[in-house]
């Protein structure tokens, strides 16, 4: 352990090694990392939300106030404690107290509410659930479904009525408790359940143990440098494993800022940015595009941002955001629950890439019976770890899909890829959204990159609908940013001189409304395929705008 600290402590100079991580210890569970950390960096400032700065040893022993006072409310190790809030100090503190005790956190997201927000109480088994007052109303009305759930503890002020037989608790009731606790918690306990974004059927709950959360923040700080000088700073919903995994857990494996803000917004994103001095923030592709969608302004490169981490920025993107603010963006591929298992780095990385695999991962593209397949050729990414214990454990209470999941000893991702002969690999698509047209495979992800990277265009969904001969073709639906005023032929004309003739979408829906989207923000692509064509789609068949082929010149 020694070791790793002293890594940790020289990070700028020290590469990944896969030796001292991929050994389980004792101490490899959040709990004593967090007292770790409050012992070495004691009253440094560690999270930050708002005007609200915590150190250290506040949150180890506000972490501790929380265990107690969970365990006062019948909470024990292995029980499930479900937390509904929005980005504040108390997502973090009732995590760390729930693990501190050995519970299992369960994050909801603030978007539930009646079916959904019943699925995954019931399913989970919560027995206590942490809501902030202002989603108190969508929980009420579920109550009488939910049996395991005894105790609903309220953040902030909680209403003068509630549902009878429910045992509410005000959050500033743990004040009150020991900020002392004696944890015991083992590396292999499950310290949380991400549920999957459930596009494919019912969500499923991700069994992730200690040992993955502690490595996932070691290995985070390794691959980006991060130093006890760092800032880091997320807009992501902590609800989700983004925010968590590359914000709060590397900040606490090396000693340094954290900072939680509100929802992303375009208008506030570099204000924010230059508020709190970041140095180092996490992205979705999506976010990039709109960044860049502002107008170019003298403050562009007035930050302290070297580096940020996402992935789904495209090759285009990526190229104009570095170019105009002079941040350097780290692509990589992870889900939740296989953890980060490909990365670019600082010193070698390859543009429209998710990287080369992260130490202890081995990640292949395999053909439907898991052969692997030759460079160049798309199939599906599959990965396992050497280091235990740092994918999951299982779906909770799904069996047979774990079983289906980790078929052939390897985890199927569902996502399908390729890779170079240089060892770089790129995500293609999800296996269930890939185009069948004309004998070729288009990638719904390549095609949304084009559309996105046009300026009046927000955000995008590629997908296929039938042909009339077989097959697939391809719609767009395209969301307009406010007040723009674009014509289809216009985009379609776009999409012409950037994409092969195969790519470019036959019919496009131009929208100024958002794209469906689950709770846990993946577009509803199911629900734009069951409307498909309507009498308003715009057709370039029926408009008389053709395509052309590069190879055989002939008009399609």
């Amino acid at each position: 352990m020694a070791r790793i600290m002293r890594q940790l402590e020289n990070i700028d100079t020290v590469q990944p090694v896969a030796d001292p991580l991929a050994q389980v210890a004792i101490e490899d569970n959040l709990a004593w990392v967090l007292e770790d950390a409050a012992r070495r960096h004691g009253s440094r400032n560690f999270l930050q939300f708002d005007d609200v700065a915590l150190s250290f040893d506040e949150v180890d022993r506000w972490a501790n106030r929380v265990a107690n006072g969970l365990q006062a409310l019948s909470v024990g190790h292995g029980d499930r404690v479900a937390i509904m809030l929005e980005n504040c100090p108390e997502f973090v503190l009732a995590w760390f107290g729930a693990n501190k005790l050995g519970a299992v956190e369960v994050s909801v997201n603030t978007a539930y509410q009646g079916m959904s927000l019943r699925y995954i109480l019931e399913q989970c088994g919560a027995s206590v659930l942490i809501v902030a007052a202002d989603f108190l109303g969508a929980v009420e009305p579920e109550l009488e479904s939910l049996p395991s759930l005894r105790s609903v503890v309220v953040v902030g002020t909680p209403p003068s009525t509630h549902a009878s037989g429910l045992n509410l608790v005000s959050w500033s009731d743990f004040e009150s408790y020991s900020d002392s606790f004696n944890s015991q918690v083992s590396p292999i306990d499950v310290s949380m359940f991400g549920y999957t974004s459930g596009t494919t059927g019912p969500s499923k709950g991700v069994m992730v143990p200690h040992n993955r959360i502690v490595k996932t923040g070691r290995d985070a700080a390794m691959l980006r440098g991060i130093n006890p000088d760092d800032t880091l700073m997320t807009c992501l919903p902590l609800f989700h494993g983004n925010a968590k995994y590359h914000t709060v857990l590397p900040a606490l494996a090396v000693g340094c800022r954290a900072v939680l803000t509100g929802r992303f917004s375009a208008s506030r994103f570099w204000s924010d940015i230059r508020r709190y001095k970041a140095t180092q923030f996490n992205y979705l592709g999506v976010m990039i595009s709109i960044l860049l969608k502002s107008e170019p302004g003298p403050k562009d490169h007035e930050h302290a941002v070297r580096l940020a981490f996402g992935a789904g920025a495209g090759t285009t993107l990526l190229e104009k955001f570095e170019q105009r603010f002079g941040v350097f963006l780290m692509e990589a591929y992870g889900l939740t629950e296989g953890g980060v298992a490909l990365a670019n780095r600082r010193d070698d990385r390859r543009l429209g890439s998710c990287g080369k695999p992260m130490p202890g991962y081995e990640v292949e593209v395999v053909d439907a019976w898991d052969n692997p397949v030759s460079p160049g050729t798309e199939g599906e990414l599959v990965l396992r770890s050497r280091r235990p214990y740092t994918t999951m454990l299982g779906y909770y209470r799904m069996p047979e899909e774990t079983a289906q999941t980790y078929r052939n000893f390897w985890l199927h991702t569902g996502d399908l890829a390729r890779k170079d002969t240089d060892g770089f690999f790129y995500f293609v698509d999800r296996k269930k959204d890939a185009i069948r047209r004309r004998g070729e495979n288009i990638s719904t992800f390549e095609i949304e990159a084009v559309v996105n990277s046009h300026p009046e265009i927000v955000e995008s969904a590629a997908y296929a609908v039938p042909a009339e001969v077989g097959e697939d073709d391809v719609m767009v639906t395209a969301v307009l940013r406010e007040g723009s005023h674009m014509s289809v032929d216009e985009l379609h004309g776009f999409c012409l001189e950037r994409m092969p003739y195969f790519w470019v979408p036959r019919y496009i829906d131009l929208s100024e409304e958002p794209l469906p989207r689950t709770p846990t923000n993946k577009i509803e692509k199911y629900k734009l395929r069951q409307t498909g064509v309507r009498s308003g789609t715009w057709d370039a068949d029926k408009s008389g705008a053709t395509t052309r082929s590069r190879r055989t010149g002939v008009r399609k």
